[in-house]
């Protein structure tokens, strides 16, 4: 299966060489990605119900992969374990965006929360950034595997069969992580 466009035994092959400190193997395996990373980012942005105008999916997409450069113990086991810490620096990236706009309300000026779509098979919850990202983390120490489904889903707009293969869990494991995730999910957020 390729993941966008990106060939998981390159990625798989370049994640290893990179962690064994072989030179060049990093700036590859982030020319590898750095496609796909950016044309998640842009959809995400359009899909917001705010927009910044100085933040392009591309200036997105390079601050993520910044954050995930910039992580001093940065050594993805593998091909899954790399899009989950990147999907993790795109979530960072996005309750930046909601923090700065929070910070941009004064008086009677109130900006709107940035909102994120979270697909649930029949419609989508709208849920403001900051908010989602505190239900993860609390949802994370509740039960991570779902926690880290529906992050996926979310940040990276992976489809079930993707997380399917990325994860290794089979179609019914993650169809069913993340209907609870989903469940668990409106319950805290009362949608």
């Amino acid at each position: 299966m390729t993941t966008g466009g990106t060939n998981p035994g390159t990625i798989t092959s370049l994640i290893q060489r990179s962690r064994a400190g072989e030179p060049g193997a990093s700036e590859q395996l982030w020319a590898q990605v750095h496609p796909e990373v950016r044309r998640i980012a842009q959809a995400k942005l359009n899909g917001l119900s705010i927009r910044s105008a100085s933040l392009s999916g591309t200036e997105l997409a390079n601050e993520a992969c910044l954050r995930l450069l910039g992580r001093e113990s940065l050594a993805p086991e593998d091909r899954a374990h790399f899009f989950y810490l990147l999907g993790r620096a795109m979530r960072d990236a996005f309750a930046d965006l909601a923090r700065q706009a929070t910070a941009k309300k004064r008086g009677g000026d109130r900006e709107r929360q940035p909102l994120i779509d979270v697909p649930t098979g029949e419609e989508c919850l709208q849920i403001d950034a900051l908010e989602l990202d505190d239900a993860l983390e609390a949802l994370r120490q509740e039960d991570e595997q779902s926690a880290r489904i529906l992050e996926h889903r979310v940040y990276s707009g992976r489809t079930l069969r993707e997380i399917s293969d990325l994860t290794g869990l089979s179609l019914h494991t993650v169809r069913r992580d993340l209907g609870y995730a989903i469940a668990w999910l409106r319950e805290q957020t009362d949608r």
